[in-house]
């Protein structure tokens, strides 16, 4: 599997993901309860340049005013692998 990926996303909802309040969002996801929080998504884009299974990105970007997320890493589809950092930031920065 190979090839490039490209996604992006405008004026939206993430629906079960609180990214403003991240330690309940962290908390309910570890001890399994329902994440029932949303943010107003603004954008979200991402690309991927996949060769053998394996996606790459060195360009994630989501913005959920005030919360910016920037990151890279690789997603192993043959494996069911995830290796991301990201780096959340408030936007005012």
């Amino acid at each position: 599997l190979g090839g490039k990926v490209t996604m992006s996303a405008s004026k939206g909802t993430i629906k079960g993901v609180n990214l403003v309040d991240l330690n309940k969002t962290l908390q309910a996801l570890f001890l399994g309860k329902d994440m029932n929080g949303q943010s107003d998504l603004q954008l979200f884009k991402a690309s991927f340049d996949v060769e053998n299974g394996v996606a790459r990105s060195e360009d994630f970007d989501l913005q959920s005013n005030p919360v910016v997320i920037k990151g890279k890493g690789r997603i192993d589809l043959v494996q069911k692998a995830i290796n991301f950092k990201f780096r959340p930031m408030t936007s005012e920065r």
